[in-house]
């Protein structure tokens, strides 16, 4: 996944604007290549776990098919604490390997 300098820029500014909660989103684009970050809500208010809520996903859905994207990824922060594979992501998630590059 190719995901260029201005999508990580937004990225990081929102994540110090949520801190020290995590801040969490999802990477809109086509094919592997990243163009927008679309910031969503942590209903968990959590330093250390996020979730979102149905409603915002739906919206996060129709507004990248407005644009012709596709989501192709979720992103999330690591605020005040390591990064760590936390116990309900495990068990809420499939194993997803992907490579990420970044690009200018």
């Amino acid at each position: 996944m190719k995901i260029i300098d201005d999508v990580i820029k937004v990225i990081l500014e929102q994540a110090k604007k949520d801190a020290p909660i995590e801040s969490c989103g999802l990477l809109l684009g086509k094919d592997d290549h990243v163009t927008e970050s679309y910031w969503m809500e942590n209903i968990d208010h959590s330093e250390e776990h996020f979730s979102f809520s149905p409603k915002d996903q739906f919206a996060a859905l129709k507004y990248a098919r407005s644009k012709g994207l596709k989501i192709l990824a979720n992103w999330h922060s690591h605020q005040l604490s390591t990064s760590h594979l936390h116990v309900t992501t495990r068990q809420e998630s499939l194993p997803q390997p992907s490579e990420v590059e970044r690009i200018s």
